[in-house]
């Protein structure tokens, strides 16, 4: 199995070389991640975007700094 690459801030990294997959190590980098659909309100009061890595498919939300 080929390891992740690994960024300067020696932080594993999704790359269309070696995508990342379920059960790598967590916290991973998504250079190519993008939202996707509408924003919504978050609680307490901050908004929540949906994110999704074209490379691996993975799909989050993050909140956006107020």
């Amino acid at each position: 199995m080929i390891d992740l690459v690994r960024n300067e801030f020696d932080q594993p990294v999704c790359t269309p070389e070696r995508p990342w997959k379920e059960g790598d190590e967590t916290p991973v980098v998504h250079p190519k991640a993008r939202e996707v659909g509408e924003q919504m309100d978050g609680w307490p009061g901050g908004d929540i975007v949906r994110m999704e890595c074209p490379t691996c498919g993975t799909r989050w939300k993050k909140e956006l700094p107020q």
